[in-house]
């Protein structure tokens, strides 16, 4: 093993897209647009009513009651976001959505983003063009995870970059990470389980990811090295390049291509001066910079069921507060006397009556939850075998 820690190279886990954000300027109608309006205004004039839920290609979407300052209509799964403008200003898109990071790395890049443009199909009218269905990007976050390196603060601060914004962060006396620019382009060094970690678990599906790589030690940390970037970064690096960056095919295509200017150019661990040249990297950056990407995604199909069962820890988390509101209420109501188990007991009744008087029981409410959860699973299989 080399004497000097920077000619390590470390273990390159796992490489892929992180964040994908896509957009359509296609004008939309038609019945399913009409859906969403009508459940929408519903959800308005009661806010009692139970969320509507509509299957567009494979997905079943929530129709949310509030929109967001990019489109008035939202409709959410696990897996996807949408939103909907029907009048747009000009220029502006009309169908924006993003894939969630689980989805992402369970099906891979290209068939999520398959399954996006089948969304963004269904929404779109008749009468939308061919070039109006074009998928463009408006954020991508590429990253690539690693071990046998725990960047220091003093190795971090000597890093060269092309923005002169650079925060660094702690967890106590243990640093953490670091962060590089604003805007079009950002960059991100940081640990990944400690993330997880003070996130509540709520990621924990990533060691599964990351089991599948040889060489991985579940006792040592694993650092990230990620970044980001925004149409206008896509654009202004398509024109200095002189490559196309527009659509998602062409961000496809150059994805390596991308990854390597980020790590070669933007952001670098230099090695030290030599008399033959001054724009050496340090190995393990190197090592970073050219082996991710690589290979192709390597989708991981069980991580929805991780998902799952990472959620069930953080309900039964939130069922324990609200056990204990619900108990503190009958106490402050019927007197101190009241038993825990008999207060458990009496919400349970409350909660049972509560939704059978809005025309549910909490018995089909679950079996409607298991049905989409049961097709967002097949819908995850399917897509594996698909390609944008």
């Amino acid at each position: 093993m080399p004497a000097n820690p920077k000619e390590r190279t470390g273990i390159l886990l796992l490489a892929g897209t992180d964040t994908l954000q896509l957009f359509w300027k296609a004008p939309i109608a038609g019945r399913l647009l009409e859906q969403v309006k009508a459940a929408k205004l519903a959800q308005a004039e009661d806010p009692e009513l139970p969320p509507v839920v509509l299957q567009v290609a494979d997905h079943d979407l929530e129709v949310k009651r509030h929109g967001t300052r990019a489109g008035p209509l939202l409709l959410e799964s696990d897996a996807v976001s949408v939103k909907l403008n029907p009048n747009p200003p000009k220029g502006l898109p009309s169908i924006m959505i993003e894939l969630s990071a689980w989805w992402l790395w369970q099906v891979g890049e290209e068939s999520a983003a398959f399954d996006a443009q089948r969304i963004a199909e269904d929404f779109a009218s008749e009468s939308a063009t061919s070039e109006a269905m074009i998928p463009h990007v408006t954020r991508l976050d590429l990253c690539c995870d690693f071990q046998g390196w725990l960047p220091s603060p003093e190795e971090v601060t000597a890093f060269t970059s092309r923005s002169r914004v650079r925060s660094l962060y702690w967890n106590g006396k243990r640093f953490t990470g670091a962060d590089w620019g604003k805007g079009e382009m950002r960059a991100r060094l940081y640990d990944k389980t400690e993330e997880i970690i003070a996130g509540g678990n709520i990621k924990r599906w990533f060691f599964k990811l990351w089991a599948k790589s040889e060489g991985f030690n579940a006792d040592l940390p694993v650092w990230r090295l990620e970044v980001q970037i925004r149409r206008e970064g896509l654009t202004a690096l398509g024109e200095t390049h002189a490559a196309r960056l527009d659509s998602y095919r062409d961000v496809r295509h150059y994805r390596r291509e991308i990854w390597r200017y980020f790590a070669r150019h933007w952001l670098i661990e230099r090695a030290g001066r030599t008399k033959h040249t001054r724009d050496l990297r340090t190995p393990r950056w190197d090592h970073l910079a050219e082996h991710a990407f690589k290979a192709g995604d390597v989708p991981c199909p069980e991580i929805f069921r991780h998902v799952r069962e990472d959620q069930r820890g953080k309900v039964s988390a939130q069922l324990a507060g609200w056990i204990a509101r619900a108990h503190a209420g009958n106490l402050f109501a019927r007197g101190r006397g009241e038993h825990l188990d008999d207060s458990v007991w009496r919400s349970y009744l409350d909660a049972r009556a509560h939704a059978q008087a809005h025309g549910e029981s909490i018995e089909e409410k679950a079996t409607k939850l298991l049905a989409r959860w049961t097709a967002q699973e097949e819908a995850g299989q399917r897509a594996r075998g698909q390609k944008a």
